[in-house]
């Protein structure tokens, strides 16, 4: 198969969770990807910060004890991380949803360190349960943005959400721990 776009996850695929540590295999990939003509896209779900907000605006929990990321504080690391792999196209999702209720996070017009959705590049869209895989949206932006159809796509991941969302999309599916030649990750 001819593939003109990779989309990666991000936790768990290219680096360890909650790190900016590389998973081994991915420098090296990247840069061997880099040398061909192939579009790459980070497509991730980082729904901590849906939950950050939620906790907030719902006075539930603490969401400093939990450690739960700001909007700001996402967009920097996945931004420098794309910049470190020479990833330009960068899609993030930052809905969360509640596995006991099925609820989904609310949509905030402005953010706890003041940013407005938008002014750091995350538009409200990037909320919306349609962006968060298993949702296509993501994915579907970024071969619009690349101008791919989904033959030509190919997704990599760790989890059955990546899975998932790349078999609705219709495109092809392959294991971050294979695509980057890990054996026993």
């Amino acid at each position: 198969m001819s593939y003109k776009l990779i989309c990666f996850d991000v936790d768990g695929t290219l680096v360890k969770s909650w790190t900016d540590e590389l998973l081994p295999g991915v420098a090296d990939k990247i840069t061997d990807l880099a040398s061909t003509r192939l579009a790459l896209a980070i497509v991730t779900n980082q729904g901590g910060v849906g939950l950050r907000h939620w906790m907030r605006v719902g006075g539930f929990g603490d969401p400093d004890a939990m450690n739960l990321p700001y909007q700001n504080d996402i967009g920097t690391r996945i931004t420098h991380l794309g910049r470190k792999l020479g990833v330009n196209n960068v899609y993030v999702a930052m809905a969360y949803q509640s596995k006991k209720t099925g609820e989904w996070s609310p949509v905030p017009e402005s953010y706890g360190d003041g940013l407005v959705c938008g002014d750091d590049g995350f538009y409200k869209e990037h909320w919306g349960p349609q962006w968060r895989k298993p949702a296509i949206g993501m994915i579907m932006q970024a071969m619009k943005d690349n101008n791919t159809l989904p033959n030509e796509t190919l997704m990599v991941g760790d989890s059955p959400e990546d899975e998932q969302a790349a078999r609705a999309a219709k495109i092809d599916f392959m294991w971050a721990d294979e695509f980057f030649g890990r054996k026993d990750a």
